[in-house]
């Protein structure tokens, strides 16, 4: 017997009735907002960091300037554990039932659709928080610490 290949689309990453758009657009806009957020942190500390003097500018380390920015990825991670449970309890009610889907020749098909798009949310935000880790770096080789104090810190003439 042989298997044929066929084309996936993505609404076989997700449970049946699920708002797949809604749900991604979402997902990718708590993303933004979060990365925002931890940019305008860092942005707020170094421009603190830039208003001291050298000799206290000293104690402004990296550390101390990244420490609780990026407080909001595990806060993200819980959100893809609830939105990945929600998948799974999905199955769980009259009309989606549980059973059905353990009974397919696929034993597998429950867990692509109910963890896909979670891990992806998941690998999609390390991504995102690796490069802002990585400008805030680039950032804090150029920033007060070295600067003069008439130079402003902003994350955009990093790029210019």
């Amino acid at each position: 017997m042989k298997r044929q290949m066929t084309k996936k689309l993505i609404t076989d990453y997700f449970p049946p009735d699920t708002k797949i758009a809604a749900e991604i657009i979402s997902c990718l806009f708590i993303l933004a907002v979060m990365g925002w957020i931890c940019i305008d942190v860092f942005t707020g500390r170094m421009a603190e960091a830039e208003s001291f003097d050298i000799a206290e500018n000293a104690s402004a380390t990296f550390e101390r300037c990244v420490s609780g920015v990026f407080v909001w990825l595990p806060i993200y991670w819980c959100l893809c554990a609830v939105i990945a449970f929600v998948h799974y309890r999905s199955y769980y009610n009259p009309v989606k039932s549980i059973y059905v889907m353990k009974r397919l020749p696929n034993r597998w098909e429950l867990h692509r659709r109910c963890l896909t798009f979670p891990i992806l949310y998941v690998l999609l935000a390390l991504l995102v928080f690796g490069m802002e880790l990585y400008l805030f770096i680039l950032a804090y080789q150029n920033s007060g610490i070295f600067w003069s104090k008439t130079v402003t810190f902003s994350i955009w003439k990093l790029f210019g």
